[in-house]
């Protein structure tokens, strides 16, 4: 009888993007302004026990640490420390390229790129149009709209959605992730960034 291949085992890797959102968010949030990033991560979350972001800035985070937008970019010579997580694991599968490529390899598992084949083809082929897409992707000027003060209540959030021509499973998809965002705060259909959001030393916040 065949073994199940052991999920536990698997680390996923994603290197950033430098399409970001304008307004501070979980890293995964902020990188998903890039229809690029978010098939990659979406992919190594459905075949990896666990997922972490190599930033060009912060060098590896989880997905849901909250992060500010900045403009940096990975240059030769750079390194980060390669965390316990990713040292220890059995197998890393790599979403990314580049000087990326070049840090990660520092580590000790054997790396399997998956930015090759079908998956690439296909990374190739919404990155065409990505930063259009880009900018009209809804969390981006959902939360920019929150943390300027302009979206104020699940019934405006609504009706901007609806004037903007969402479908209705958009809609919901959409106060889904407002309600369960970890910077985000719906109190009595009330929206406003969570009071707790703190930034450490690091820039992460906390």
């Amino acid at each position: 009888m065949r073994k199940k291949r052991n999920k536990k085992l698997i680390i996923g890797v994603v290197s950033c993007s430098s399409v970001e959102l304008k307004v501070p968010a979980p890293a995964y949030l902020l990188y998903s302004a890039s229809p690029r990033f978010s098939l990659f991560y979406q992919h190594a979350v459905r075949n990896c026990a666990k997922v972490f972001i190599l930033s060009a800035k912060y060098g590896f985070i989880s997905p849901d640490d909250i992060i500010e937008p900045y403009d940096q970019k990975i240059v030769e010579g750079d390194s980060f420390p390669i965390i316990p997580e990713v040292e220890e694991a059995k197998k890393i599968l790599f979403y990314g390229s580049g000087l990326y490529l070049s840090i990660l390899s520092q580590a000790s598992p054997p790396i399997q790129e998956m930015t090759r084949g079908g998956l690439f083809e296909a990374a190739k082929g919404i990155g065409r149009q990505g930063r259009l897409k880009a900018q009209d992707w809804p969390m981006s000027f959902i939360l920019e709209g929150v943390y300027k003060g302009e979206i104020t209540t699940l019934l405006g959030l609504r009706q901007l959605l609806v004037a903007r021509k969402y479908q209705q499973p958009t809609i919901e998809a959409q106060e889904y992730r407002v309600r369960h965002c970890p910077l985000l705060r719906v109190v009595n259909g009330g929206i406003k960034f969570s009071p707790e959001s703190q930034i450490n030393k690091k820039g992460l916040f906390i």
